[in-house]
């Protein structure tokens, strides 16, 4: 049973020491990146991988920026979608480092400065910072990308 085979190793994976699974993915990645990142994106990701050749795939709208697939495409043309990205720069400039803590005030902040909620918000930035409307939890890819990275790909996406 294929279905069954998959959810044990989606366990397996879950519970598979994050360093070792560095070791392993790391020979599959083109980009060059540190170890210590590699194991944050790998343990921010490994609860969502079914086998380990996922996991390159899935850091791959981290590592390389987004491409976006017809559905993010979509969400970006939407009118809210501009004002939410213009928003998060303001509200991302006045931050220093981003960890969770600032994450959740950048988002409360943007919820008064916009009067957007939800899917409107929340894929607003997701395809701009990924160009997919699934993936990592969004509060773990701004910590992984990092303030500079997400100013970048916002004002990419606002050109």
């Amino acid at each position: 049973d294929i279905d069954r085979l998959k959810a044990f190793n989606r366990v397996y994976i879950e519970k598979a020491d994050t360093e070792r699974l560095a070791n392993i993915v790391k020979p599959y990645l083109k980009e060059d990146v540190s170890h210590e990142w590699l194991q944050k994106a790998i343990e921010a990701i490994k609860g969502e991988a079914i086998t380990l050749m996922d996991i390159p795939d899935m850091l791959l709208p981290l590592l390389k920026g987004p491409v976006f697939d017809s559905d993010a495409k979509e969400v970006m043309e939407r009118p809210y979608a501009k004002d939410v990205l213009k928003a998060l720069i303001q509200e991302v400039e006045k931050q220093g480092e981003l960890n969770t803590e600032t994450y959740h005030k950048v988002m409360a902040r943007l919820k008064e400065a916009t009067g957007q909620t939800g899917k409107q918000l929340f894929m607003s930035i997701r395809a701009a910072l990924t160009g997919k409307l699934k993936g990592i939890e969004l509060e773990k890819i701004f910590v992984l990308l990092g303030k500079n990275e997400i100013l970048e790909r916002i004002r990419k996406c606002l050109k």
